[in-house]
């Protein structure tokens, strides 16, 4: 039988995973969008430490507030290196540390806001009119195969892009015991079907292009499972999955980069929405 105490174990456990695989994917992007270009003479060194210092800045600050209220690293540090890892490369880091400061001091008053963490990707993309291409990319045209896109070289948020890395980290979070597992491949079936059967309708000449989406990758094994935030039931879960995938087609329409991140922000706003009126219909 299972106690709150291994619950709060597990869960634990999880989120350290969740941790240490964000890492994984910051020094891949940090090579990807730094290091490599400063070994060929391409930039200076504040440039190719930059990626880093931006995909990891939601780590330490999250961390720190972490620290300071309960004496230990928790779900800040987590929600917000999930955002900062998915960030543009050339996000002003400044700015975003400063937006995100604020919403980590405002959860200590409003513990709900936390949750608001996820969604903020989005909202600085609009606000800075912010360029996913690193500096290099940014001035000489690049084609990538379907081989780059699959292993990490292609334009997205910083650490966010190698999907084979990606399916790596879900194979490992598959070993514990409270990931939703099901969601992640669920969502991406559906997803894949409907852009597939999309793509040849319409003859799609870069069908393995908008099907290798790293965006809807990460928000597929890395957002949607979050415990907070989805379903609990297997009914629930099913659902809620073929439904994300839909939409995150769908938002593709959009843009195949921010369209995801806006499709995650509608999806979370459903949830809660959902779950608030099932919390009415109880009391």
């Amino acid at each position: 039988m299972k106690t709150w105490t291994h619950y709060s174990e597990n869960i634990k456990e999880l989120d350290n995973l969740y941790l240490i695989l964000l890492w994984v994917l910051a020094v891949f992007g940090f090579y990807k969008n730094g290091l490599q270009y400063f070994w060929q003479n391409q930039c200076n060194l504040y440039q190719a430490f930059y990626p880093l210092l931006l995909a990891t800045s939601g780590f330490f600050l999250g961390a720190l507030l972490d620290i300071k209220k309960d004496h230990k690293i928790g779900k800040n540090a987590l929600y917000a290196f999930l955002l900062t890892i998915s960030l543009p490369v050339q996000t002003p880091i400044l700015y975003s540390s400063l937006v995100l400061v604020v919403i980590l001091i405002l959860t200590n008053y409003f513990p709900s806001w936390q949750k608001f963490i996820l969604i903020l990707h989005i909202i600085l993309v609009f606000l800075f009119h912010l360029s996913y291409a690193n500096i290099i990319e940014n001035n000489i045209p690049i084609f990538y195969t379907t081989i780059d896109t699959f292993i990490g070289k292609s334009i997205g948020g910083i650490g966010i892009t190698n999907i084979f890395l990606l399916i790596i980290s879900y194979l490992l979070l598959n070993t514990k015991f409270y990931y939703k597992n099901d969601i992640p491949w669920l969502s991406l079936t559906s997803y894949l079907i409907s852009t597939g059967l999309y793509g040849i309708l319409i003859k799609d000449s870069a069908l393995m292009f908008h099907l290798l989406n790293s965006s809807v990758f990460y928000i597929a094994i890395f957002l949607l499972p979050l415990n907070e935030f989805s379903p609990k039931t297997r009914k629930g879960q099913l659902i809620y999955a073929l439904i994300s995938g839909l939409i995150l087609f769908l938002s593709t329409f959009i843009n195949h980069l921010e369209g995801p991140f806006i499709a995650y922000t509608i999806i979370y706003f459903t949830q809660i929405l959902s779950k608030r009126k099932r919390f009415v219909a109880i009391t």
